[in-house]
């Protein structure tokens, strides 16, 4: 896929409102394939959630991610980055929190919705949809690491459990 251009100016540290409206202006007007042609790009056999990355700069990045139905990723932060997610084809459903949460929400995004969430936000996300989906993320500053989370039996508070850098753009 032909990388695209980054569709924000500004490149200071961006916040979840910045970032929400980096992610919808992106998916309107930044060169990502139509929708009906998306599922078809999904490689065969893959069994989870595969990605492509759009542009990276500093500060910022842009993903875009298709889900297989049940592709999951386990609960996990975005190593200090804030983030945007809008869903472009399908649904997603996804539980979130942070490390200090006793309850996990679980909400829904549709096609055509979009979330965005602070540098302290840990979620899952899982395709629970009878066909693929696919979404556009994008996070300041740009990716690099995400910590890993378990939830403790005992206490139903999240754990961290391994971090793992993130294959970026050079």
């Amino acid at each position: 896929m032909n990388k695209v251009e980054n569709p924000v100016v500004a490149r200071s540290q961006l916040g979840p409102p910045e970032l929400l409206a980096a992610v919808r202006r992106l998916a309107r007007t930044g060169g990502v394939p139509e929708t009906s042609s998306l599922r078809g790009l999904l490689p065969t056999g893959t069994s989870k959630r595969w990605y492509e990355p759009l542009f990276a700069e500093e500060g910022l990045d842009a993903w875009l991610l298709w889900w297989s139905c049940g592709g999951d990723i386990d609960l996990h932060d975005h190593g200090g980055a804030s983030g945007a997610i809008y869903v472009l084809d399908g649904s997603l459903v996804e539980t979130s929190g942070t490390p200090r949460s006793h309850r996990l929400r679980v909400r829904t995004i549709q096609a055509g919705g979009s979330i965005a969430f602070g540098p302290d936000h840990v979620h899952d996300i899982v395709n629970s949809g009878a066909v693929p989906a696919v979404s556009l993320h994008v996070y300041g500053p740009r990716l690099e690491a995400m910590t890993y989370y378990r939830i403790d039996e005992r206490s139903g508070r999240l754990l961290r459990d391994r971090s793992e850098p993130v294959d970026t753009l050079t």
